[in-house]
């Protein structure tokens, strides 16, 4: 009788650390927007510390615009294609953010040429600093949603 007392209370021991191990797991995925608040947010930074900063993007949305480098078939994460586009908020402020934007669009491709401006959002896998002044980065990106403007 006192053994099944004691199996019953690890079981409902351990049924409360599945849950509660399972809730921490669920964190929302934020979005982060690239604009002027953010940009001098982290150009507000001590050098040595905007790494840490620009990597608390990964793994979430990010909405971004910039101007399309270059579109090629050099795809990775199961994607066809990778747009190169640099960000033209960032630009204005001396910060050169670069997004190595993944898709696998093949109307995106063929629509898409340099020197469009581009906007888009997509989830961040990780990020490099480009220079080690970090005053340029680059965003490895899965593409969600993008568009094409005209007239910007």
């Amino acid at each position: 009788m006192k053994m099944n007392k004691i199996s019953f209370l690890i079981c409902i021991l351990l049924v409360f650390i599945v849950v509660f191990n399972l809730k921490a797991q669920e964190t929302p995925i934020r979005t982060i927007i690239i604009n002027n608040a953010y940009i001098t947010s982290l150009l507000a930074r001590p050098v040595i510390t905007r790494d840490q900063f620009v990597q608390q993007s990964t793994n979430s949305i990010i909405q971004a615009r910039g101007e399309v480098l270059s579109i090629d078939r050099k795809g990775k994460f199961n994607r066809q294609f990778r747009l190169k586009v640099r960000d033209s908020v960032a630009i204005r402020h001396g910060l050169d953010i670069i997004y190595y934007i993944y898709l696998n669009r093949d109307d995106s491709f063929e629509m898409l040429s340099p020197g469009m401006t581009y906007e888009f959002s997509g989830q961040v896998l990780f990020t490099t600093p480009l220079n080690s002044a970090r005053t340029s980065f680059g965003y490895s990106i899965l593409l969600s949603e993008g568009a094409i403007l005209i007239g910007e």
